[in-house]
């Protein structure tokens, strides 16, 4: 971005560019978002503690999203000893929430076991500063991300207590990220149950919410979301549509995650359709991805698939 890079800009009050730095976050432009918070965090004669630990805040957010972790990790801690020592408690919260979430991918991404205790902790003091802050955008998060633990962990009702209570929270504040995380889960809940009229409801209210509010990381998930709907009622050729439309977002943001997901789905259904050698493509191309950040999950998906293919 020309903005980045202009040096007239570093003497502007940071705060007027939180708006930005959010809207380039929402629509997947992390790179561009952290530069900004950079040169306003150069300008630290000209800004006040509190701003600075808005701005640490939102490296380690949009680090995360960029899948550079232990940048997001340093972030988030920054922002917890900066508003200890400043005894200011605006933000800590969410750093809190930050860790649990980095914690939480560790665990069902990375397959390290001992992160999930340390997860659930975050979350838990997260949970008390929330409370603390009346921020129900953040309770409503951290209910999600509890949801999660509890869906993967077999735990459904719990998990659908959490999502639903979160649900209400993020439509009593028109809160449309919290909605479509919540619809979406809510969604993956229904969809174990057998429910698949009430899965395919919410799944397609989460793909309408990001579509409408521009948030191309969400929309990218929820067309996989719907992709492998459609593969399990084995109606292929709408399958392979969905999970198309996702890679191409996802190759635009070059987000591995939404990529492995996306070539997963696209794999299976080329094999489907008689498509050897572009199921093998797919599916070649998707452990590489894992492989490069250290998805073990994605990587044990791939391997047992490509075994599967070659098998054919």
């Amino acid at each position: 971005m020309a903005c980045a890079k202009n040096k007239k800009y570093e003497s502007t009050h940071s705060f007027n560019y939180i708006p930005v730095i959010n809207k380039l976050s929402n629509q997947g432009n992390w790179r561009d978002a952290i530069e900004i918070v950079k040169i306003n965090l150069n300008s630290v004669d000209q800004i006040a503690e509190k701003e600075k630990i808005h701005l640490y805040l939102l490296l380690g957010k949009n680090y995360r999203f960029l899948e550079e972790y232990e940048n997001a990790e340093e972030n988030f801690k920054k922002v917890i000893s900066h508003s200890k020592s400043n005894k200011n408690s605006a933000f800590i919260g969410q750093a809190y929430y930050g860790l649990g979430d980095l914690n939480y991918l560790k665990w069902s991404y990375f397959k390290k076991e001992e992160t999930l205790d340390s997860s659930k902790e975050y979350l838990d003091s997260s949970m008390v500063y929330a409370k603390r802050n009346n921020n129900l955008q953040l309770l409503s998060k951290i209910l999600y991300r509890q949801g999660t633990i509890f869906q993967i962990q077999g735990h459904e009702e719990e998990s659908r207590k959490h999502f639903e209570k979160g649900l209400n929270i993020s439509f009593s504040i028109a809160d449309t990220i919290g909605i479509i995380r919540n619809n979406t889960h809510t969604a993956v809940g229904f969809k174990k149950s057998g429910v698949l009229d009430s899965a395919l409801i919410y799944y397609q209210r989460a793909y309408e919410y990001a579509k409408a509010i521009n948030r191309n990381y969400s929309e990218a998930h929820s067309l996989c979301n719907l992709g492998l709907y459609y593969l399990d009622k084995e109606e292929v050729s709408t399958a392979k549509n969905y999970f198309n439309r996702a890679a191409i977002i996802s190759e635009e943001l070059n987000h591995r995650i939404i990529l492995c997901r996306s070539y997963y789905g696209l794999s299976v259904v080329e094999e489907k359709l008689g498509k050897h050698k572009e199921a093998i493509k797919y599916a070649i191309n998707g452990l590489r991805l894992a492989k490069e950040k250290g998805y073990k999950n994605f990587e044990s998906a791939f391997t047992n698939l490509i075994e599967d293919l070659n098998k054919h």
